[in-house]
């Protein structure tokens, strides 16, 4: 069996799946982590309006391809063309969950690495996304921020 530990086992299988759901379950696009160039998909996806993915990477220290950052890459579903938003510093599993407002037309990553943790605030526009701000997490509880939820 495959282990989680291994990003070298689970590359070849890892991809990002368009479905549709209307008028009945369908796939609509199938875009592999291998032609990112980076690690095997991540923990965080999120549609940015109508048309563009977020979504992390996982790094990897083991194999040919090493890379131990995790990247943050911002997909164009209708173009099939992509562009990395951020990398982690040095180490990989610190690039956490993403999510999106349309309503405020902005995106969150949490980030576990950088000054021990924080969240990247993006812009969404009609030109994809622009860097907004890091938010300092405060860290009294031990922890780096992982997860995010919406209210």
């Amino acid at each position: 069996g495959k282990s989680f530990a291994s990003d070298a086992a689970a590359l070849p299988d890892s991809a990002v799946v368009v479905l549709s759901l209307m008028p009945a379950i369908t796939e609509r696009a199938r875009y592999s982590a291998t032609q990112f160039g980076l690690g095997a998909i991540g923990i965080g996806l999120a549609f940015a309006g109508s048309s563009r993915l977020v979504f992390t990477t996982v790094g990897n220290d083991e194999g040919r391809e090493a890379t131990r950052q995790d990247a943050l890459i911002e997909l164009d579903v209708r173009s099939g063309q992509h562009r990395v938003l951020l990398r982690s510093e040095r180490e990989s599993f610190s690039l956490g969950q993403v999510r999106c407002i349309d309503e405020t037309a902005a995106c969150f990553v949490t980030d576990a690495e950088r000054q021990g943790g924080v969240v990247h605030q993006y812009t969404v526009s009609g030109d994809g996304l622009g860097y907004e701000r890091a938010i300092r997490v405060d860290d009294r509880i031990g922890l780096p921020p992982r997860g995010l939820g919406v209210f």
